[in-house]
């Protein structure tokens, strides 16, 4: 589904939908891009299921045309994944991403214990991934892997 989201309406997050984007909505996550190449997203504060995160890595593959990208993605909400969903995550995204930044800042303290085990999956990748706390730096780091 393809939805134009008023920024007033979200909830506070480290990275802000622009006014007036496309933004592909996923059932645990928001998606878009701002036409450079690198995509951004926002997590929903929702419990991410196996099967949630299996729909959501093949609604990637569709938006992104079985392309890989570069991508920034807002950890605000990243503590809802079990153990099995973080293994999944962490194995099915070399598929789709060339590089990861996570934007990472206070709002994500309360759960650096599953970051940083989502973290250490996501090392394990081969593909670059980077914690940021300011978005130009993140965007300026990925443009590196365009």
């Amino acid at each position: 589904m393809i939805i134009v989201i008023d920024r007033k309406a979200e909830k506070k997050t480290k990275l802000e939908i622009p006014v007036n984007t496309i933004v592909y909505e996923h059932p645990i996550a928001n998606y878009w891009t701002d036409g450079s190449g690198i995509w951004y997203t926002v997590t929903k504060n929702t419990p991410c299921t196996f099967e949630m995160m299996c729909d959501n890595i093949s609604f990637l593959k569709k938006i992104f045309k079985g392309k890989r990208v570069c991508l920034v993605a807002d950890a605000t909400h990243d503590d809802h994944y079990d153990p099995e969903t973080r293994a999944f995550l962490g194995y099915e995204l070399k598929n789709v991403c060339k590089a990861l930044a996570i934007m990472a800042g206070p709002s994500t303290r309360r759960s650096m214990s599953n970051l940083f085990s989502l973290s250490f999956i996501l090392n394990q990748l081969p593909i670059p991934m980077k914690m940021f706390t300011d978005e130009e730096e993140a965007k300026e780091w990925l443009a590196g892997y365009l």
